[in-house]
């Protein structure tokens, strides 16, 4: 599993768009089988020292296929 905030993966996205087009972000059965991820929004809320709730919104990538998960990690990060 790899964590992106929303402005990384915006990024990113655009970038995996460039080079495979925009439908293989779209359906998330085509994305598992051309990328070897799925997508899903995350979030984690946490107790800060002052007594705080601190909620954090994420986006993480479950990688299915470590060969795949391997050429994402030097292609992109």
């Amino acid at each position: 599993m790899i964590t992106f905030t929303h402005y990384e993966w915006r990024e990113l996205k655009e970038r995996i768009a460039t080079d495979y087009g925009r439908s293989v972000l779209l359906l998330r059965d085509k994305t598992k089988r051309e990328l070897g991820f799925t997508v899903r929004e995350h979030t984690d809320s946490r107790k800060q020292p002052n007594g705080d709730t601190r909620v954090g919104f994420y986006i993480c990538l479950d990688f299915y296929d470590d060969a795949k998960e391997t050429m994402f990690r030097l292609k992109y990060l």
